[in-house]
């Protein structure tokens, strides 16, 4: 396996075909800007800000991967389309078991990208999934000397939302364990408790997928609607929750947003 040069960005793509130079051997998201006579403007593989405000993109494609689009309450999901109005948006692709996974979550347990090679670029014949939460990750069926057998995908690990927290933080699965509130830091309170703070996100199948929460007193975010970043509550009387300040935004760090 090799550094994925030809892609055309090296912090969202990957390929597994050694000394590939065609864009089709790239995997990774990729969305269209189209005009009102259906022909692509522009392309984006990270996020980017689309100023839109003379109104020459009609609508936005999703070619490969799912989108975040500023002012859309849902992702714009792969093959959807979206109008745009005369404004400015941003636009981020979802890479969070997509693209890459989070070890910490059964080493990709929730994985359901489309990636339809193993890590050796052979096809697969099943998608690539961990349900057994094997070390190795994701995996899928292929066909050797025509014997189908499994094989690791070779899906990478995600560092966003591991060691930094990307747009509002529900993604966020690090280890952080404390927030800060003037200058005072507090250490979380058990999501599976409610002492000293009742509360209503307990461990459940449903939280445990969309947000991380388990039996655990690490920084989440269950509640996107009112926080725009990773939060706990406390076992300070005093204090019900705090935010998790310390951990840094990853749109404004240098790291990767994966890594082999």
């Amino acid at each position: 396996m090799t550094g994925c040069t030809p892609c055309p960005s090296n912090k969202t793509h990957t390929t597994y075909k050694t000394g590939a130079t065609s864009p089709t051997d790239c995997i990774g998201p990729r969305l269209l800007a189209v005009n009102r006579s259906e022909m692509a403007v522009g392309e984006y593989y990270e996020t980017v800000v689309i100023n839109n405000t003379l109104g020459k993109t009609a609508y936005l494609v999703a070619e490969s991967g799912d989108w975040r689009v500023s002012g859309m309450e849902t992702d714009l999901r792969e093959g959807g389309h979206v109008e745009l109005r005369r404004a400015v948006y941003t636009v981020s692709p979802v890479m969070t078991d997509l693209f890459c996974y989070i070890d910490q979550e059964g080493h990709g347990q929730y994985f359901r990208g489309n990636q339809r090679v193993d890590r050796e670029g052979r096809k697969c014949l099943t998608p690539c999934r961990n349900e057994a939460r094997a070390s190795d990750g994701p995996s899928c069926v292929v066909s050797v000397n025509k014997t189908q057998q499994m094989s690791v995908c070779g899906i990478p690990k995600c560092v966003w939302n591991v060691e930094c927290y990307a747009q509002d933080g529900v993604g966020y699965r690090g280890n952080q364990t404390s927030g800060t509130q003037n200058g005072n830091t507090y250490t979380c309170q058990n999501w599976s408790r409610d002492f000293p703070h009742p509360h209503i996100y307990h461990p459940s199948p449903s939280n445990t997928a969309l947000y991380g929460i388990g039996q655990h007193n690490k920084c989440r975010n269950p509640d996107p609607r009112n926080a725009a970043l990773p939060w706990c509550y406390t076992t300070s009387f005093m204090v019900r929750y705090v935010y998790c300040n310390q951990i840094p935004f990853c749109e404004k760090t240098n790291l990767p947003v994966f890594h082999f």
